[in-house]
């Protein structure tokens, strides 16, 4: 009952505070640029869709792991990024805009591409050929309350309510932080019992795969600085030659000549 509530009622509402959270720094020109220059966000899908089940695959005959471990991590390397890798993205400082850009492109891709990867895997590895039914519309529901409503909500904030939007944001990313560990310690307690049987099994592959996710979202995240951005200012230390020329100058010594050696 209790494992009922934190995964049905206490996670989606952890995870659209943390999107409604992250809504409170964007606007609606955010998207049109992602949309008007996509090639950040094809990179991306190509990455993800294609390389890395193509990576796992590799390193799952690499390591010679096979059954459904294999299988699992075959789903985990297709499955799309979730709601909490966007926060990742916003500490990062990456391009947030990008990232659920990215997420949203990946669960409706998902519909098509899970299918033909799970039943490709569970014949290679188990032997076992069955057809896979995806629930498209429980999908695309998830979709549209966990990440498209509270994001939509945080934008429509930012604009009708600018100056509170503004104070209140680093506020509710420091709140959605400790909630995004809040998730990670209850999905570790609810599994304790299978991560304690196989940690030394599967901890190191695990690794393997998901680090090569990580950086993929990292990767075609970042954001690169604006044109009208300035470099930040420069602050010679008092050692630094540039500082010893300014303070000679400020007394008159700026072109002043070493003097000459005594004459014997």
């Amino acid at each position: 009952m209790q494992g009922d509530i934190v995964s049905g009622v206490l996670l989606p509402l952890i995870l659209a505070f943390i999107m409604f959270s992250l809504g409170l720094g964007l606007t609606v020109g955010d998207f049109q640029r992602i949309f008007a220059q996509p090639r950040a966000l094809l990179v991306g899908v190509v990455c993800h869709f294609v390389l890395l089940p193509l990576a796992c695959f590799a390193l799952l005959s690499a390591w010679g792991m096979t059954g459904v471990f294999a299988v699992g991590f075959m789903i985990l390397a297709a499955c799309p990024t979730g709601s909490t890798s966007n926060l990742l993205t916003y500490l990062a400082r990456g391009d947030v805009a990008l990232a659920l850009s990215f997420t949203a492109v990946a669960s409706v891709a998902t519909i098509f591409t899970l299918p033909l990867v799970v039943t490709w895997a569970l014949g290679h590895y188990l032997g076992a050929a069955r057809t896979i039914d995806v629930p498209v519309g429980l999908m695309m529901g998830q979709v549209a309350l966990v990440l498209g409503v509270p994001v939509s909500l945080g934008m429509a904030a930012r604009h009708r309510f600018s100056a509170w939007a503004l104070r209140f944001e680093p506020r509710a990313t420091k709140v959605a932080t400790l909630l995004f560990i809040l998730i990670v310690v209850l999905a570790v307690v609810k599994n304790w019992a299978l991560l304690r049987d196989n940690f030394t099994t599967l901890a190191p592959f695990a690794t393997l795969v998901r680090n090569p996710a990580s950086s993929v979202n990292s990767v075609t995240s970042c954001k690169p600085p604006s044109a009208h951005e300035s470099p930040p200012p420069f602050h010679p230390s008092p050692s630094h030659p540039l500082r010893q020329k300014q303070t000679g100058a400020r007394h008159g010594r700026g072109n002043a000549l070493p003097p000459r050696a005594a004459r014997g």
